[in-house]
């Protein structure tokens, strides 16, 4: 029972923030795409939020922050580095993903939204309940678009159910 609960837990959480079980290990293409300049650089994820519903026990909201995005020539990588945790708690169960490694996409920023081609990723990702590890294993993310709110300073990245919010490092990578 507990290791369904997690896999739709897990299912419906990869639905909302974009990201699935498998990886490719193919190289990105990397595209001759136009990055705004407010998005070159380098941010720090100080807010993530992604809502989902587990069924049978009701909805959660996985929070957290610590990964860093890179933006140049085309292309954007995400690093977990050493390691980055979202928690959430459900009226049950206490849910965690940790993250670690490098997920590296080609972007373009097309009327607001951001697309994402030629996915590669050397990243993992243990999802635990009640301190339990129910799953690990390679993280892989879609190409669904983002909708991409660019300020000097801060970054925003959101679909319905998921808000990322960024602040700046550095301006060229």
């Amino acid at each position: 029972m507990r290791r369904a609960l997690i896999l739709l837990a897990a299912s419906a959480l990869f639905a909302v923030t974009g990201l699935s079980l498998a990886a490719s290990r193919d190289e990105p293409e990397v595209l001759n795409a136009q990055i705004d300049n407010c998005l070159r650089g380098q941010w720090r994820e100080v807010s993530y939020t992604a809502q989902s519903a587990v069924a049978g026990d009701g909805p959660v909201t996985l929070s957290g922050a610590g990964r860093t995005l890179r933006f140049s020539s085309g292309r954007e990588i995400m690093d977990y580095g050493q390691g980055v945790t979202y928690t959430g708690k459900t009226t049950k169960h206490q849910i965690s993903v940790y993250r670690t490694g490098k997920v590296i996409y080609s972007v373009r920023l097309e009327g607001g939204k951001l697309h994402f081609t030629g996915l590669t990723a050397d990243a993992t990702e243990k999802i635990t309940v009640d301190g339990q590890q129910v799953s690990s294993g390679p993280i892989g993310a879609s190409s669904a678009p983002l909708e991409a709110d660019c300020q000097r300073t801060t970054l925003t990245l959101s679909e319905p159910g998921h808000k990322a919010v960024f602040e700046r490092l550095a301006v060229k990578p």
